[in-house]
């Protein structure tokens, strides 16, 4: 079985508007979010206010991630405010809205969330 076949299998996305999205979205700083799922990661993308303070964007990223695993059994969650990937999961999110084919997107939803993970450690909020 071939990676792509396998990743396809047992991918699992949110929907553009999931209900990860309306807990993120209830913060008044986050202005838009786009949430990509697979298996027991999720990658949350966040649009937010000007927020210049260190200790404000770290307080967001810690809020959300406390929102999402106290309503969620996910093991892994990943917030960025990268604008890069906030489109990239947008057009994910749509092509999946209009098609609903993920094989055809398996090796961007792999590049998406190595990215999220590479550009996340090395973030300085």
């Amino acid at each position: 079985m071939s990676f792509v076949c396998s990743f396809a299998c047992i991918l699992f996305m949110l929907a553009p508007s999931s209900p990860i999205d309306v807990i993120v979205a209830s913060n008044e700083l986050i202005e838009e979010v786009q949430v990509l799922e697979y298996s027991d990661t999720v990658v949350v993308a966040l649009i937010t206010e000007p927020v210049f303070q260190r200790s404000v964007r770290k307080s967001i990223v810690e809020s959300v991630k406390q929102s999402v695993r106290e309503n969620y059994d996910i093991r892994e969650v990943i917030v960025t405010f990268d604008a890069d990937l906030y489109y990239r999961i947008a057009r994910v999110n749509n092509h999946i809205a209009s098609n609903n084919e993920y094989s055809k997107l398996a090796k961007e939803i792999a590049d998406i969330i190595n990215t999220a993970k590479y550009r996340v450690s090395n973030e300085y909020y």
